[in-house]
């Protein structure tokens, strides 16, 4: 058979469409989760079970999420863990058959929380505990405070530590980077920019698991890939398909952890592509870029979507999991392309 007709073949091939039947659990707990929960849902992701979890009663009022759970309202009257983790632990034990009821029993579940303060240091990791109890793949993604706060971080480090113990990955990005980012936006804004990042990501390796895609990811390769031992870290990046170096450049600029993934385990890096696929020489080119100096045996995991919004151009979202190194400092410089800054404004 000539080339000629195995392209014939191929072109009139049709893919198969997935599965909807994988359950996808996000629950947000504490403030900064629960606003990560608003944004997915004004995203208009309608593929997965959104939970709000607070102490704090007024706040879940503003919240749009699928179920709202106020937990420890014996406890805390609705009024907040007053910045205490022990309170935000105990008032997730006070409603533990709540949430169980709540999560249910999905395949995958995201819990998402700003470490350092009350309700979501101290409740994440039992909203964890109950999730990976139901039988979940259980991935969280926190976010650290300033680094000048210093009472805040030392409570996100125990929250953080505890989430280790639990959960099949945690995901920390630092919100030191927003001085690199948007240094001269509003405090609120500043903040914002963090939780659509958040939001984005989550609604992005949701849509991967459930959407038809040029080349999928599927909940095996998923599992296999957020269950590496070791921290994790996401990188984003987004530049011209006639420039597969600067692909690479600005995704290794677009770091949200200081962390050396040299020699990490595995990592999922999904890429986003125009209407018209870019030929393989350019994945390839892309694949090599961002995978240079991981472990020879690393498990890379690769997907593609295309979506016409980004005719001419190649978007990567890679997680990065089984990192064994230690934390870095900061480069030098801010590091930030324009393209990221064009993603967070939108």
């Amino acid at each position: 058979m000539g080339i000629e007709n195995l392209l014939e073949k191929a072109q009139s091939f049709e893919i198969p469409a997935k599965s909807p039947r994988l359950r996808i659990a996000i629950i947000g707990s504490g403030g900064a989760g629960n606003n990560t929960i608003t944004r997915l849902n004004l995203m208009g992701l309608e593929i997965a079970n959104t939970i709000a979890i607070n102490t704090d009663s007024a706040h879940l009022l503003t919240v749009k999420a699928k179920k709202k759970i106020l937990i420890g309202k014996q406890l805390t009257k609705g009024l907040g863990a007053g910045g205490d983790p022990q309170i935000g632990e105990r008032a997730a034990e006070y409603s533990y058959d709540e949430i169980e009821e709540a999560i249910g029993h999905p395949h995958i579940a995201f819990i998402v929380a700003g470490m350092g303060g009350g309700t979501g240091t101290g409740s994440a990791p039992i909203i964890a505990e109950i999730a990976k109890k139901a039988g979940a793949i259980t991935i969280a993604m926190v976010t650290k405070p300033l680094s000048v706060e210093n009472g805040r971080s030392s409570k996100a480090k125990y929250g953080i530590r505890r989430l280790k113990e639990v959960v099949d990955t945690v995901i920390v990005l630092e919100n030191d980077r927003l001085l690199e980012i948007v240094p001269r936006l509003p405090v609120d804004q500043a903040f914002m920019v963090m939780d659509t990042l958040v939001a984005d990501v989550i609604k992005n390796l949701t849509e991967i698991l459930i959407d038809t895609s040029m080349i999928n990811i599927d909940f095996a390769d998923f599992r296999r890939v957020m269950s590496e031992e070791g921290d994790a870290t996401i990188l984003y990046g987004e530049s011209s398909i006639t420039e597969p170096s600067l692909v690479v450049e600005d995704t290794f600029n677009n770091h949200f952890l200081d962390v050396n993934y040299t020699d990490a385990n595995a990592a999922l890096i999904h890429l986003t592509v125009g209407s018209k696929a870019p030929p393989l020489e350019t994945i390839n080119k892309v694949m090599e870029g961002l995978t240079q100096n991981m472990a020879p045996e690393a498990n890379i995991i690769m997907g593609i979507k295309q979506n016409p919004e980004y005719d001419g151009k190649i978007k990567v979202l890679m997680v990065v999991t089984g990192i064994k190194n230690e934390i870095i400092p900061h480069v030098a410089g801010n590091g930030v392309t324009e393209p990221f800054l064009h993603y967070i404004s939108r």
